[in-house]
């Protein structure tokens, strides 16, 4: 029961990101980027909503695709599979599949906080002129109480061979809004992100 809940907790909050996000900051990178080249490389987003890992999972590959690198999502290596890949089986399948590398997307944190918002507009010139008295003052029972959500998204990039993660970067993302807008989002700043680090082969 803890399981499924931490589970459910997760895929609500990964719903969350936004198109609204930070840049992205890198936390780990290697001296010298040169020393890489990874052709092959699968990506994989750490949910068990496969509706939202499909998402994630093809938007990142749809943008470093559109930079000309070969990347793969892991719901395409076998769209039977409904469930979330295991370390073993990940392990299995690189050596099956060959790869270089793998890159792992995964919730981080969420940070929430409450304030009261009003539900109309209302008109700032207004509070100087009495005529309005009536159309702004009774806007004082449209307010309501919101709750704002900070979450961080992280995405790593695992050697295969070696198993070892060579590069970690993270981007936050503010407010609500629908899992498209967050997976473009998240997905356009980390492929940016990764074209930067210099790791990644372009397809010849």
């Amino acid at each position: 029961m803890k399981n499924t809940t931490r589970s459910l907790t997760i895929a609500v909050a990964f719903s969350l990101m936004l198109s609204a996000c930070s840049s992205v900051t890198v936390l780990l990178k290697p001296d010298n980027s040169n020393s890489f080249n990874f052709d092959k490389v699968l990506i994989i987003a750490m949910t068990t909503d496969y509706n939202l890992r499909s998402m994630v999972e093809e938007q990142l590959s749809y943008e470093l695709r559109q930079m000309d690198y070969h990347l793969f999502s892991s719901v395409n290596v076998d769209p039977d599979k409904k469930e979330l890949y295991t370390r073993d089986e990940l392990i299995q399948l690189a050596e099956e599949k060959s790869l270089d590398g793998v890159i792992v997307v995964r919730l981080k944190d969420v940070e929430s906080k409450e304030r009261y918002s009003s539900n109309s507009e209302v008109d700032p010139y207004a509070m100087n002129n009495f005529f309005f008295y009536t159309t702004t003052y009774t806007n004082v029972y449209n307010w309501s109480y919101i709750q704002e959500k900070t979450v961080t998204v992280e995405t790593a990039l695992f050697d295969a061979k070696t198993k070892k993660m060579i590069y970690q970067a993270e981007a936050t993302y503010k407010n609500s809004g629908s899992q498209e807008e967050g997976a473009s989002a998240f997905g356009k700043e980390f492929a940016k992100a990764y074209q930067a680090s210099g790791l990644l082969k372009k397809k010849e």
